[in-house]
């Protein structure tokens, strides 16, 4: 009853423009996390910074049981048992790995100034997870750091190193870096601006602000398309991107502030929007975006 529709009268389509609300629980806060755990639930934060399950098909939001240490979080991932958390500073210079139980919610410490060694993980960070290792993509000190399974963290890329790095580069001005891995567990991470590649760097419209690949090595992107942010796909050989939902083009709620992607297949991408605290999914076939959780 609260909802907001637009009629299209060419074609007499209903397409929600503002939805009060959509499942239970608390609402989600900011855009630091979102990440699958099952092709039926992703994890999200919540508004006590809390770690929260989203059921997709009923768009419930329920908090895990553990407490957390109360600290920012930056990103999130699942490494096919746990979810890792990537915490801001705490006592020490830098930041730490979680792992959380998605059963119980008990987190426990992977890495951080005192546990594992190597470099510290700076204050603006981004996370990949392949398995038991983890990528924390690090504008502070300008590199990437693996963290194996033991919690130790070694610098891999650098200005100066290649070492599995498409393209490395951040804007200065900027303390979001972004970091993804394709299928074959290659580390891409963002140019300025949120371009992956140079053909991004060439396009008037190349501000994204995330990237995801599915298994096929497509590369997605949720980027600005003139009007707000819409959904592009690029296969790893071409040139230019396809809009697959975009503001002008295609019915649902715009995505004005989004933050999160998460590819599980080519199917469906599912975004979380910053300014309406939601979760969108995307029909990759029809472009089609509706909220499944707000």
């Amino acid at each position: 009853e609260d909802d907001v529709l637009r009629y299209t009268v060419s074609d007499g389509a209903l397409a929600p423009l503002s939805v009060a609300h959509v499942g239970s629980g608390p609402r989600l806060w900011g855009g630091t996390c979102l990440a699958a755990i099952d092709p039926d639930t992703l994890v999200s934060i919540g508004g006590d910074l809390e770690v929260v399950t989203i059921d997709l098909a009923r768009g419930d939001r329920t908090p895990l049981a553990g407490a957390l240490p109360s600290l920012p979080a930056y990103d999130c991932g699942f490494d096919g048992s746990s979810v890792v958390l990537l915490l801001g500073p705490g006592g020490g210079a830098g930041g730490s790995l979680l792992h959380v139980d998605p059963l119980s919610g008990e987190p426990t410490v992977h890495s951080a100034d005192d546990i594992g060694t190597g470099p510290i993980i700076g204050k603006f960070t981004r996370l990949a997870v392949d398995g038991a290792t983890a990528y924390v993509a690090d504008p502070t000190h300008d590199d990437v750091l693996r963290v194996d399974a033991q919690g130790n963290r070694t610098a891999i890329a650098s200005p100066v190193m290649g070492d599995g790095i498409y393209a490395f580069s951040h804007d200065p001005a900027s303390s979001r870096l972004l970091i993804t891995l394709d299928a074959a567990s290659a580390i891409y991470v963002a140019l300025p601006y949120g371009a992956v590649t140079a053909a991004d760097e060439a396009d008037p419209l190349h501000t994204c602000y995330e990237h995801a690949f599915s298994d096929d090595g497509t590369l997605w992107g949720v980027c600005d398309d003139g009007v707000a942010a819409g959904l592009f796909s690029r296969a790893a050989d071409a040139s230019a991107r396809t809009s697959v939902s975009t503001s002008t083009a295609h019915h649902g709620p715009l995505l004005r502030n989004p933050s999160r992607l998460v590819m599980r297949d080519r199917a469906v991408a599912y975004v979380l929007e910053n300014a309406l605290r939601a979760v969108f999914a995307i029909d990759v076939a029809t472009g089609q975006r509706v909220i499944v959780s707000k």
